[in-house]
């Protein structure tokens, strides 16, 4: 809704609240303060904070973006826009927004956020209190965030007369909305020597899905992978979903992560992965013969459901062997548990 007319409300409510409160018009004494409106005002923190946020270590490094709608509480009817797309900064201890917006007694809000607020490829829209994201995440890996999601809802009471009604500011509580997934190469101690990883590359991965919330009510929100292959925009061999060219030595006995660089880490939209998910690996071994492995992912996927489930972290371990194979290991899930499974041989070629 509009600044001005949602202000007209506010005000003409207010005024209408203190005609009916005045008892006289000729009684002695003052007539009474006009309350102040109530402006809204927004906090933020991870949902959990004993999670780390890969690449958004700090929230308050980047600006959020806030959608809001709101209805009479005890009537219902159509949503009305409060919010849309607009960015919430933080700064001196606090988070602010221009054009400020004020609450309205007797109605319940609806508020759903986006972190951070400027995401390449991002495309939202909002009814009814909930969010759809239509996203497709860059090519470039570097410019790949962590995405973060978060709702909160408020009834606003009479608070013009009863200050113990004063809403106050919307907690808004972040939590990650993509997973991470991490290739981490070891060297078996059979090896003599160290073990050079020339090139590796992974496809197969969707770019492009559609995250929905269909309420703002309880943790009802999903990913849904696009049903057209096109329109899924799957990378493929020739178009990786990420690639490493440059070498990387693992020492006998330690290991390597494939993918990340620095603290950039490899940020994949939850999906199904299906059978053309591959990765392949080429390696150096110490007496110089040059192998190159090519594994199917959804093998080693399968033993956690086949998907990459929402704000979780998958870790796939590779162990270069004296003879000819890599093993994959159990695959690790953590809440950004570990989980049971089997190893697999990945044949060399």
């Amino acid at each position: 809704m509009p600044v001005n007319k949602f202000t007209t409300e506010i005000l003409a409510m207010t005024a209408a609240m203190l005609l009916a409160g005045c008892s006289s018009t000729t009684g002695e004494g003052p007539l009474p303060e006009e309350p102040e409106p109530l402006r809204m005002e927004f906090t933020a923190v991870p949902s959990d904070p004993s999670r780390a946020l890969t690449n958004a270590d700090n929230i308050t490094d980047n600006p959020f973006a806030v959608w809001g709608s709101y209805v009479n509480t005890a009537n219902g009817g159509t949503h009305q826009t409060v919010f849309d797309n607009t960015t919430v900064t933080y700064s001196e201890g606090a988070w602010g927004y221009t054009d400020a917006q004020y609450w309205l007694p007797g109605f319940t809000y609806s508020f759903a956020a986006l972190h951070p607020a400027s995401a390449d490829g991002a495309t939202v829209t909002f009814a009814n209190g909930a969010i759809t994201l239509d996203y497709t995440i860059s090519t470039d890996p570097q410019k790949r965030v962590d995405l973060l999601h978060a709702v909160a809802v408020k009834e606003c009471g009479d608070y013009l007369h009863d200050a113990s009604l004063k809403p106050g500011p919307v907690d808004m509580q972040f939590a990650h909305i993509l997973c991470q997934v991490h290739f981490i190469v070891k060297v078996d101690p059979a090896v003599n020597g160290d073990v050079t990883v020339t090139s590796a590359r992974l496809w197969g991965i969707d770019r492009r899905a559609i995250f929905e919330r269909a309420t703002t009510a309880g943790n009802n929100y999903h990913w849904v992978n696009m049903t057209d292959r096109d329109e899924a925009m799957p990378t493929t061999k020739d178009q990786p979903y990420v690639e490493r060219t440059e070498d990387l030595v693992i020492k006998k006995g330690e290991k390597e992560h494939l993918f990340q660089i620095g603290e950039s880490r490899l940020l994949i939209i939850p999906q199904y992965v299906g059978s053309d998910a591959t990765l392949e690996v080429t390696y150096r071994m110490p007496d110089g013969r040059v192998r190159t492995a090519t594994a199917d992912i959804s093998q080693a996927a399968a033993l956690h459901s086949g998907r990459w489930l929402i704000g979780r972290s998958f870790s796939y371990t590779l162990t270069v062997g004296a003879d000819e194979y890599i093993i994959f290991e159990k695959p690790e899930i953590s809440d950004w548990q570990m989980s049971e499974g089997g190893n697999y041989i990945i044949q060399d070629k």
